[in-house]
């Protein structure tokens, strides 16, 4: 931190500091980084690009501690909202996505107050339940349990009716 003028840590998209020998940190990009953000006019469908700029909000509530005063947050996303500006996008978009970015990240805090889900997982958490659940998604991605199951018919229907005695 010393060799940083703000006596702030760059590590990755964040800025460590300590404050009242508690660790403490904010969002950071790095000053070579592009300034603006993916374009309006680009050819990404528009819910493709909502979606990725609500993400980006969310990643910048999220890499700022709650610790902090509100005002941190909110020049975070004064400069998000002027860069959502500069690439062309209109007010009435900018502020739904901002809108969107804070209701996720209230969720995600509401979740970690109830005990559900911790803000910022460990490593390990719930491994075996992730785990279970990945291989569960390779082998039904393009059948769901809910899904119908069409057969050829067969007299007396023997061949449907065998297959939901497997089912």
């Amino acid at each position: 931190p010393s060799n940083h003028t703000d006596g702030r840590m760059p590590i990755l998209d964040l800025k460590v500091e300590m404050i009242d020998n508690m660790v403490t940190y904010r969002h950071y990009r790095k000053d070579m980084a592009n300034f603006k953000l993916l374009m309006a006019n680009s050819a990404m469908p528009f819910r493709m690009k909502k979606t990725c700029l609500i993400q980006e909000v969310l990643r910048i509530l999220r890499n700022t501690s709650r610790r902090l005063d509100s005002h941190v947050r909110t020049n975070f996303l004064n400069e998000m909202s002027y860069r959502m500006k500069i690439s062309g996008y209109s007010e009435k978009v900018r502020l739904e996505i901002i809108q969107k970015g804070l209701e996720a990240y209230e969720r995600q805090v509401k979740k970690e107050e109830e005990g559900e889900c911790p803000l910022h997982r460990p490593k390990g958490y719930n491994e075996e339940e992730r785990r279970k659940k990945k291989l569960r998604n390779k082998m039904s991605w393009s059948k769901p349990h809910d899904t119908v199951l069409f057969c050829p018919p067969s007299p007396n229907s023997i061949l449907a009716n065998e297959l939901k005695k497997i089912a």
